[in-house]
């Protein structure tokens, strides 16, 4: 008996600097993680091309329905083509033909998206009030909070704001104006904005209502921050151009994500499968489960042939404590080793 329990004492010593080492490399992966620039955005219709040149790449690469964008990616659309990207907070933008821009990166802690369009013509939808975005070209900015508005940049800079709901900020080193609904300034080089100008609406071009969007999913979190190792929910809904679920919906929608690790439950946490996954909504929607043992920030993304997808920002946390269980059987019957970690 004694000689069983000098055993179990050599057994369980390995097993806890395995344990250690672990946690300690999960730590220095964190660190490794946070160089990468974040997933800001993901495309959500093309028709024609659309190149983009990650962060920090010399090659340009022809993008598709779903692709992620990350913060410092460039993009351009070809001749005849028009495409649409939407940001994890609810920001659409529709993107003309012969356009380039980058999405920029900013600091966490400025909680917004910034824009810079270089040439070209892009429509932009802040579908959620209080959100923060810029779109700056090289004759001045503009910033706005819940509205939709388009900007126009020449060939010569010459640029052109027009807002078609809300108020739009615009301005540079040498002035300011506010914009309201049907209100447009253009703005030249080395000049201030002009005053706000008075336009017909319905008299304006509609490229942007070329790029169609029949109905969209959405995603949404209990909470943005989950806690490493625990599971938490996702519900998924298909909805149409009003907003509405549609409950005749009852296709395979595809579930992809940004990180490796990251597990699916689609039966309460019985069992676990992993990414990419397709899922079949029920009456429009879909309840399922997720999990990551591995603290990071990662992206979870839905998409559907004919919808306009649906991305989401998770935080995963390393948990305050946490209580590793080792189930021990010898001749003496089953022990229970309890170990507690805390940060």
């Amino acid at each position: 008996m004694n000689k069983w329990k000098i055993g179990k004492e050599f057994l369980v010593l390995p097993m806890l600097v395995l344990i250690l080492f672990v946690f300690s490399f999960s730590h220095i992966h964190i660190c490794w993680a946070e160089e990468k620039t974040n997933v800001a955005a993901i495309v959500t219709s093309i028709s024609g091309t659309l190149l983009v040149l990650p962060y920090k790449t010399e090659k340009w690469v022809e993008a598709r329905k779903g692709t992620f964008l990350y913060e410092g990616d460039q993009l351009k659309t070809g001749p005849n083509s028009k495409a649409a990207i939407t940001f994890a907070n609810g920001i659409e933008l529709k993107i003309n033909e012969n356009s380039t821009f980058t999405i920029q990166i900013t600091e966490e802690k400025e909680m917004k998206n910034a824009i810079d369009l270089f040439i070209g013509e892009i429509f932009s939808k802040v579908m959620i009030e209080g959100v923060k975005f810029e779109m700056r070209t090289p004759v001045a900015v503009a910033a706005v909070r819940g509205t939709e508005f388009n900007t126009k940049v020449k060939e010569d800079k010459l640029t052109t704001f027009l807002v078609y709901k809300g108020i739009v900020e615009v301005w540079n080193e040498l002035g300011s104006v506010t914009l309201t609904q049907a209100k447009r300034t253009v703005v030249q080089p080395n000049q201030a904005p002009q005053p706000p100008e008075e336009v017909n609406l319905e008299l304006e071009p509609k490229w942007q209502e070329e790029v169609r969007i029949e109905g969209r999913l959405r995603i949404e979190l209990e909470s943005r921050e989950q806690v490493a190792s625990l599971p938490f929910g996702l519900s998924i809904e298909a909805l149409d151009s009003n907003g509405n679920r549609k409950v005749d919906f009852a296709e395979e929608i595809l579930l992809t994500s940004t990180s490796g690790t990251i597990q699916l439950s689609l039966d309460g946490g019985k069992s676990w499968g992993i990414f990419p996954a397709r899922v079949a909504l029920e009456g429009g929607g879909r309840e399922v489960m997720l999990k990551d043992s591995r603290p990071e920030k990662l992206t979870v993304s839905a998409t559907y042939s004919d919808l306009d997808s649906a991305i989401g920002d998770i935080n995963i946390v390393p948990a305050n404590e946490k209580d590793l269980i080792l189930e021990i059987k010898d001749k003496e019957g089953n022990k229970t080793l309890r170990l507690k970690f805390k940060r």
